[in-house]
């Protein structure tokens, strides 16, 4: 990714298997709240390690993860964002997260629209 990347660019990675995920709802939660609140890295290092996530980051300041670790979250939901596989993991998980999400959770703070 370093060598592929623009020299301004955040570059992550995520790498998420759907089914080791113990709550997958978390991290579709994520991805939710990352569209409508700025989030930081320690909030996707911290749900990364708790969900058993691979997050890494390769180059600039590495506010990219907070992207990737989203875009995981809102493709698996079956939202947007995008896998690199073939997988249909996320139609599993769709019909469990409409779009309003007033009674989901982040951590400890309830998420609003």
């Amino acid at each position: 990714m370093e060598t592929e990347s623009e020299p301004e660019a955040d570059p992550g990675l995520c790498v998420v298997v759907p089914d080791r995920l113990a709550d997958p709802v978390r991290l579709i939660d994520y991805g939710y709240l990352a569209k409508r609140e700025v989030l930081d890295k320690n909030s996707a290092y911290t749900l990364a390690s708790e969900l058993g996530i691979h997050l890494s980051e390769h180059g600039g300041t590495g506010q990219g993860l907070i992207g990737v670790m989203a875009g995981a979250g809102l493709r698996l939901g079956g939202n947007d964002g995008s896998f690199k596989d073939k997988s249909k993991h996320h139609r599993q998980y769709a019909g469990d997260r409409p779009h309003n999400h007033s009674a989901a959770k982040f951590g400890n703070e309830p998420c609003s629209q």
